[in-house]
């Protein structure tokens, strides 16, 4: 169960869905109210339409904001301007260090994945890892900044979560990797996660959320970070850096030689499960942009590019690798992070090296025609 998977338990099942957007005046129908650690005491909603988050109080709305330069959320009463606006520290004059030093990223990640060994259990299938590895390396190699081999582990979570951590090492639900259908599908969502590690999104965030919660509540660390995890994926980037995720995740399925097409169809079922009001979409729909938001931004970027006939889909490569029969008899349970990390390090090896029966076999193959042509010419 992942972290914030207790918190959704948390809202009443009855949470009220009556009522309309402040700003678009759509009535809001579909999920139900949400809660975070960041905001305990505060039910937050987002509108299908327009994309904005508010936070469902009587009184004058309040508007969920990503400050534009500390990346850390935060309630405005202006409903106008939410990707430009920034928070009190940051207007004070108190702004964070741009890029927090490495050996502070690294402390911070280690200690995230202690937390995480504390609340989220992990999965693993040798040949899946190697699948997922290879496909986030391919990937990787199309985005600027971006760790020449990453690392996808399962989190065993019905829920659609997908979280990239500084290092690289890209952490995607069971439900995430069930939603999708085909390759190009999958590879987007590896490209949305790799892009928020390579650009310093993971790091930023991850850092200052962290030393927040030290600062204001002096929880035991383990509750500290894994409060931190919780908020960035209930929460997000904010609308700004995840539309610039989007953007460059995109090139790199192009690049990458993937269907465009596909990511357009895994946005429509995912449209399709907000209006069902499917609850194990409900936080994922949270922290990024809406689908029908980001559906109309890819549109518009593909019909200013020259479209290519050499692009591919691989459903059934996907199917035999990572298809729901794989995810429902090949997986097996792991200890910790840190062991599924390590299992994912051997599989990868092993695939990538040729075995030593295979060497022997390829030697025979070479004796054996050498041995034929020289009786041939003599």
């Amino acid at each position: 169960m992942g972290g914030t998977q207790a918190l959704n338990e948390e809202v009443s099942a009855t949470a009220s869905t009556s009522g309309a957007c402040p700003c678009c005046e759509e009535p809001w129908g579909g999920l139900p109210h949400a809660q975070t650690r960041a905001f305990p005491d505060i039910a937050l909603r987002r509108c299908r339409r327009c994309g904005g988050r508010f936070a469902a109080e009587s009184g004058d709305p309040r508007l969920l904001v990503s400050c534009a330069t500390c990346s850390l959320p935060f309630l405005s009463f202006d409903l106008e301007e939410p990707t430009e606006q920034r928070c009190d520290d940051c207007l004070g004059g108190r702004v964070p260090v741009d890029v927090p030093d490495a050996p502070l990223v690294s402390a911070a990640e280690r200690e995230v994945k202690d937390a995480l060994d504390e609340v989220w259990g992990f999965a693993h299938s040798p040949s899946l890892a190697a699948y997922l590895n290879r496909l986030a390396r391919v990937l990787a190699a199309q985005i600027g900044g971006a760790p020449k081999t990453p690392q996808v582990v399962l989190v065993d979570d019905a829920d659609v979560r997908t979280l990239a951590l500084p290092s690289g090492l890209v952490i995607l639900s069971i439900g995430a990797l069930a939603a999708v259908e085909d390759e190009s599908e999958l590879a987007f969502l590896l490209a949305h996660e790799l892009v928020h590690s390579a650009r310093g999104d993971a790091a930023l965030r991850l850092v200052r959320q962290g030393l927040l919660n030290i600062a204001r509540h002096q929880d035991a660390a383990i509750e500290v970070w894994r409060s931190a995890v919780d908020d960035i994926l209930a929460l997000g980037y904010g609308c700004k850096r995840e539309f610039e995720a989007d953007a460059v995740a995109l090139d790199a399925v192009l690049n990458s030689g993937f269907d465009p097409a596909s990511v357009l169809r895994l946005l429509v079922r995912l449209d399709g499960r907000v209006s069902d009001a499917d609850p194990h979409i409900r936080t994922f729909f949270l922290s990024h942009p809406t689908p029908c938001q980001r559906h109309h931004r890819f549109r518009r970027i593909l019909a200013s590019r020259v479209e290519s006939s050499e692009t591919r889909v691989n459903r059934e490569v996907f199917r035999r690798a990572a298809g729901r029969e794989v995810l429902a008899s090949e997986l097996v349970r792991v200890d910790s992070l840190e062991q599924a990390c390590e299992f994912n390090s051997d599989a990868s090896e092993t695939t990538s090296r040729p075995s030593l029966a295979l060497w022997v076999g390829v030697g025979v193959a070479l004796t054996v025609g050498v041995a034929l042509l020289v009786l041939f010419l003599t």
